[in-house]
């Protein structure tokens, strides 16, 4: 036990200076005025006898006690453990990869300036909405790339939105497929076992039904941004089958919002409870306790003269 006693926040000690410097100070005025000038001018065995000794009748014992008090706060604030005990947490394992259409279909302008720069527009605005659980971004045409593994900081995937245009993949086309079993396979290299897909695109190729089946067995939801004027019921039934939902975009922020919610809620069963997470047990409210009895000696006229 005493080799394992140790202060959690050790900073607080810091703190002990000012009431050392202090309790020094009052100890080298308390000696000097209590020194006596008569002692220059009458035999010793005399001054006892005619001046009243102000020693006795001031209580040195209050500097020393508030000192004491000083010392039992900081040392609790400080933290003073030397055991352990079991806490039961919460790690919230959520995930999800935003997929994103890059081919020809989004350079349409039915959505000025276009398709592929409002939907850029809405995955800056979908990470500041994500809070919670980690992301990845795939970018596919007829391949599906990742452009970015799964990550808690979205700031990396910000950084990468503005420089991706149709050229960033090699080969032109459209291909839900690949980009669905992409990103279920990013999920499940990242040690997912669920989590939700959310494709940014304006059309719907190349979709087989047994993919899709494939990719939601494994725990993985499909939803669906929809970037464009009308809706397309191929991609309105792909989220259905996906088990995740679909929104058409919109000039507000609405449809980001909703999917957002609707994929933190398929999430919500990953958040795992994890027991037996060892934690310092903090011992500092026995020195409150202590500090606060010595504090009514204080407070209480005639205590600290009964007690000293």
């Amino acid at each position: 036990m005493i080799s394992q006693f140790h202060f959690i926040r050790p900073l607080w000690l810091i703190a002990l200076l000012p009431a050392l410097i202090i309790i020094i100070y009052w100890l080298r005025n308390y000696n000097r005025t209590n020194s006596n000038i008569w002692a220059k001018y009458c035999d010793k065995h005399l001054l006892n006898e005619l001046i009243i000794n102000q020693q006795a009748t001031r209580n040195k014992s209050l500097p020393l006690l508030i000192a004491a008090i000083w010392l039992l706060i900081i040392l609790a604030l400080a933290g003073p453990t030397w055991s352990k005990y079991n806490s039961a947490t919460f790690q919230d394992t959520s995930a999800r990869v935003i997929a994103l259409n890059v081919s020809p279909d989004m350079n349409e302008t039915d959505i000025p300036p276009n398709r592929l720069q409002r939907a850029k527009y809405k995955i800056l605005d979908m990470l500041n909405l994500i809070t919670n659980g980690q992301t990845g971004l795939v970018v596919y045409s007829s391949q599906a790339f990742v452009a970015s593994p799964i990550t808690t900081d979205n700031k990396n995937i910000e950084n990468l939105i503005p420089v991706i245009d149709n050229q960033i993949v090699p080969v032109q086309g459209d291909s839900i497929d690949n980009a669905v079993l992409k990103s279920s396979q990013l999920l499940a290299q990242s040690g997912f076992n669920s989590g939700a897909i959310i494709l940014v695109t304006s059309s719907a190729n190349n979709i087989h039904s047994n993919v899709i089946n494939e990719v939601t067995k494994s725990g993985y939801t499909i939803s669906i941004l929809d970037v464009a004027a009308q809706p397309n019921s191929q991609l309105q039934q792909l989220a259905q089958q996906g088990n995740g939902v679909y929104y058409l975009f919109n000039n507000t922020d609405s449809d980001i919002k909703k999917i957002i919610a609707a994929t933190n809620n398929n999430n919500n069963r990953n958040a795992e409870e994890i027991l037996g997470v060892s934690m310092w047990q903090d011992q500092g409210h026995w020195l409150i306790f202590a500090a606060i009895i010595l504090t009514l000696f204080i407070a209480r006229r005639g205590w600290l003269q009964k007690l000293c």
